[in-house]
């Protein structure tokens, strides 16, 4: 038979009180279906499904029978039926159509999802189920983690937590410019999985200057960056919205799965709510300092309560490190000098694996582009370090100083030896 043959039915909404009627009409609408396309198309397990479905989900069955009543192709009746089966489109088609407000978000921020040619219409209901039949992603549940990240509210508080956990005050009074706090994003996004498997990483920032590799090691790492130009008030313009819509379009097209955000402001708290109630698990981890003599902003309280949290100041030697000259006069000093070094391609990364395999807190001074000067709290933690270069780099030279210091502006004086 014509699977273009137009049903006679016609579908309106009803009352609750009549959705006996509503089941009915569904049925003889998916028997009708049933006698149009043969077994392969439209199994008998096919029919039994639907019907046990829409028996029991009332509201999802008035929304169906709007549906199909916009519907004259038996064809698009049949497919759009069968998607109900993957339990995907169904929650697409409930949240679209009744937040005009996600809608919005998917034709601004989506429009490669969004048909090149429209009819003129362009929001009737019947459009709108195409626009997003586009996005659905039927797959298999799973364990994945997608992660997503603030880095200005990720960096500008974690320079004042760790800056103190490590004594290290020109850190988190940001008073000088040649001692820096960074984040390697690879290891941090390595430290928040624990194991788990990557389904995809979002990172919000600020365009940094040109020779900065900030972006390009995370891009590095599988991470997909989006920067903005900071205002006159020193903050990302659409940097929050964009990530919110980052993450709407992974719980809309994505199974459930976990969602996982670094962030400790509350303008993400609906986010959450509504991962919730599309049945994610949801992990927010930031950072705490609640410990710390000078209490910087740290997690929101209302985004912490919602959320399993994870604090963030129990794991930031496994992904922050600090470079520049030390002028406390006590650390115990290991210089690093070869040509080697001029071939990495990000030297800071390699630093961090010594330090990281030691279970260390990273800090260093790069003199030149063939050698640094590594901090350590003892002489056995440079010990450590220095066995670890022997073993991985045998032609690299090392010396131990004896740190003398000397004033600020030529930094500090050295006596050193060769190792």
């Amino acid at each position: 038979m014509d699977s273009t043959h137009a049903s006679s039915l016609t579908f309106t909404r009803t009352s609750p009180s009549t959705s006996s009627a509503d089941l009915l009409a569904l049925s003889q609408e998916i028997s009708r279906l049933s006698t149009i396309f043969n077994e392969q198309e439209f199994t008998q397990k096919n029919k039994a499904e639907l019907r046990k479905f829409f028996t029991v989900e009332v509201t999802q069955r008035k929304d169906i029978l709007d549906l199909i009543s916009t519907l004259t192709n038996d064809r698009e009746k049949l497919n759009y039926l069968k998607e109900f089966l993957t339990g995907i489109f169904l929650k697409l088609l409930f949240i679209f159509a009744n937040n005009t407000e996600y809608l919005l978000i998917l034709v601004l921020f989506f429009p490669a999802s969004y048909p090149q040619t429209r009819p003129k219409n362009t929001f009737t209901l019947s459009y709108i189920i195409q626009l997003l039949e586009s996005l659905v992603v039927a797959k298999s549940p799973d364990n994945s983690v997608s992660i997503f990240i603030d880095n200005s509210n990720l960096f500008i508080e974690g320079a004042k937590i760790v800056g103190q956990l490590e004594n290290v005050p020109d850190v988190y009074s940001n008073s000088r410019s040649d001692i820096e706090f960074y984040v390697d994003h690879g290891l941090l996004v390595t430290t928040v999985l624990r194991g788990r498997k990557l389904r995809n990483a979002f990172i919000i920032g600020s365009i940094p200057s040109e020779n900065d590799t900030l972006w390009a090691r995370a891009r590095d790492h599988g991470c997909e960056v989006t920067t903005y130009e900071r205002n006159a008030s020193n903050k990302e313009k659409k940097a929050d919205v964009k990530l919110v819509c980052y993450a709407m379009r992974t719980l809309f097209t994505k199974t459930g799965s976990t969602i996982l955000i670094i962030a400790g402001d509350g303008d993400y708290c609906p986010l959450v709510e509504e991962a919730k109630k599309e049945n994610w698990k949801v992990e927010t981890w930031f950072w705490d300092g609640s410990n710390l003599p000078l209490f910087p902003t740290g997690m929101n309280a209302g985004l912490k309560n919602i959320s399993s949290y994870v604090s963030l100041d129990d794991y930031y030697k496994s992904f922050t490190y600090i470079t520049g000259p030390d002028f406390t006069n006590n650390k115990s000093i290991l210089e690093i000098h070869g040509n080697v070094i001029k071939s990495w391609p990000f030297r800071n990364k390699r630093l961090m694996v010594c330090f990281c395999e030691l279970n260390l807190f990273g800090r260093w001074y790069w003199v030149d582009d063939t050698t640094a000067y590594l901090y350590f709290e003892s002489k056995r933690q440079l010990d450590s370090a220095r066995s670890w270069f022997r073993r991985n780099y045998p032609g690299m030279l090392l010396y131990d100083f004896k740190q003398k210091q000397m004033g600020r502006r030529n930094s500090f004086g050295i006596q050193k030896e060769k190792l």
